[in-house]
């Protein structure tokens, strides 16, 4: 699918956006540790697909797993924190709510501005049974 330039700016407005509060969610969650998931942020838009990066063990952080912590032992720590053989490692979600939150945010941004530019095609199409184009 091609999209117009407009469009494109409001993907790109939107990774900007995305990014900036994926690196205050790093912060705020404490997932900081040596600044190098901070660092590693990267958003761009290509053609018509936003492209959002980050270092590969942000996901374990996310998740509060890693480093002989399972996910199952991530669920036994936040029963049984400060009993012995529980870790102290909890997870961290700087992604996980974050990302939910921008996608939908998209969602609604591009529901919107489709369903506007496709009510603007079917009102300036004719009564001929003339062809509705859609330049999205």
């Amino acid at each position: 699918m091609e999209i117009n330039a407009n469009t494109i700016e409001v993907l790109k407005a939107w990774a900007d956006i995305s990014r900036e509060r994926l690196e205050d969610s790093i912060e705020k969650y404490g997932a900081v540790e040596s600044g190098s998931l901070l660092s590693s942020i990267n958003a761009r838009v290509v053609q018509d697909e936003v492209h959002l990066a980050y270092n590969y063990y942000g996901m374990f952080v996310d998740m509060g797993v890693g480093k002989g912590v399972s996910l199952g032992d991530v669920a036994f720590n936040s029963e049984f924190r400060g009993v012995d053989g529980a870790s102290g490692r909890r997870p961290k979600k700087w992604y996980s709510p974050t990302m939910y939150r921008e996608v939908a945010k998209l969602s609604e941004i591009l529901q919107e501005r489709f369903g506007l530019m496709a009510q603007a095609s079917v009102l300036e199409g004719d009564a001929l049974g003339n062809r509705i184009m859609l330049d999205i």
